[in-house]
């Protein structure tokens, strides 16, 4: 190899090098807290899946996710709907209708004022009233999807790469009423055992041994508390959001592995007063459920706040006939490109042609390559060929 570089080489020859002995390594800061990544949690059950969050609150210790992940909606077989039924807006977000498996569906637990409401909408029809009666009944005693369930989630450590497992059992903490729910919101609680400060100011879980078992994995994790959380009056449209959770649905893709969490990134779209649910522009597939939101807040000491503002209940869905949905996930592979790059730019430098336009053979100019270290064509080449493929 040739020693006598140029001012520029050396500077050029720096920076490449720079980039990959420090390559899969953090050169900024990360958008946020390196611990927020272990948020999420998987549950895995043997029928399906869904995400979660740790949550500790007076000396409790908690898994939360949305309610629809542990319980199923109830529902009464029926022939068809009633054609004079119109349910006000508050009621059609909880009952639903499947016209291929003829199910009446509703979402959660109907109260006696919903019941009534409903079948005064059909005073007549003794049949339909019977059905909705039948469905308040059912509604009053949710069932659990499965009676157990794995909990998959990751140390605060990202060097730690091995998964922490949970065996839980979901059927014995129910009877013993340890899962909470909402009758009338998406969102469920379960309590997994006890936590306790230790003296060096972490907490010490202390699992029900009948029911919550650990398998293997770090012992160390992430939890939410009260003063990380947002109230729902709080929260500003407009903030930037992210949204923790497993996917699991994108497993037909080979790079997805379903028991690794991703990340989701929005904005708080709006909010409805009425309902207190918090819309997102923020798409979000099966397997999302019950994942962890959390905003960003700029404070007013110019750095950022990242707080939970509640977890994903479902998406909004809009009218179809036949289409296929996009997961809005997409696999980059630009960095494989930028290495590419980089190793032919070591070549050219081996060969001392770093520096000259491939195209015309003159000097690319120090600005250029200052700027764009891997660059093989000067300004004027560049911008020829940039102004051939518009023309194509």
């Amino acid at each position: 190899m040739n020693l006598t570089c140029s001012r520029p080489k050396l500077i050029m020859i720096a920076s490449i090098f720079a980039i990959l002995v420090f390559s899969g390594k953090a050169l900024g800061r990360r958008a946020i807290p390196d611990n927020n990544l272990a948020y999420p949690v998987l549950i895995m059950t043997k029928h399906a899946t869904g995400s979660g969050v740790f949550y500790r609150h007076a000396g409790k210790y908690y898994l939360v996710t949305a309610r629809h992940v542990l319980f199923e909606n109830t529902y009464v077989s029926l022939s068809d709907l009633p054609k004079n039924l119109r349910p006000p807006a508050h009621l059609l977000r909880k009952l639903s209708f499947d016209k291929k498996l003829k199910h009446l569906s509703f979402f959660g637990t109907m109260s006696q004022n919903e019941k009534d409401e409903i079948t005064s909408l059909v005073p007549d029809n003794t049949s339909f009233i019977n059905k909705i009666t039948e469905l308040y009944i059912l509604s009053q005693m949710l069932k659990l999807k499965s009676k157990k369930a794995i909990l998959i989630s990751y140390a605060p450590d990202l060097n730690e790469k091995a998964a922490s497992e949970l065996s839980v059992d979901f059927e014995a903490l129910n009877k013993a009423n340890l899962i909470l729910y909402n009758k009338f919101r998406d969102i469920a609680a379960v309590e997994l055992g006890k936590v306790s400060k230790n003296k060096d100011g972490g907490y010490q879980i202390r699992y029900y041994k009948k029911a919550v078992k650990k398998i293997s994995g770090p012992r160390s994790s992430v939890q939410l508390s009260e003063p990380s959380t947002k109230k729902f009056e709080d929260v500003l449209v407009g903030n930037e959001v992210y949204i923790f959770g497993y996917p699991t649905s994108l497993s037909i893709s080979p790079e997805i592995d379903i028991k690794r969490p991703l990340l989701r990134k929005g904005v708080v779209a709006g909010k409805n007063e009425i309902y207190k649910t918090i819309i997102l522009d923020c798409p979000v597939v099966f397997g999302n459920s019950g994942g962890l939101v959390l905003e960003v807040e700029d404070d007013s000491a110019g750095g950022k706040k990242f707080r939970a503002i509640g977890i994903i209940s479902k998406f909004v869905p809009f009218l179809k006939d036949d289409w296929k949905e996009n997961s809005d996930y997409s696999i980059r592979d630009r960095e494989n490109k930028l290495i590419k790059k980089i190793r032919k730019s070591l070549d050219r430098i081996e060969n001392n042609t770093f520096g000259v336009c491939e195209k015309c053979g003159e000097d690319i100019s120090f600005a250029r390559l200052k700027a764009r270290p891997v660059t093989m064509h000067c300004i004027d080449c560049k911008t020829k060929e940039e102004a051939a493929e518009r023309a194509l």
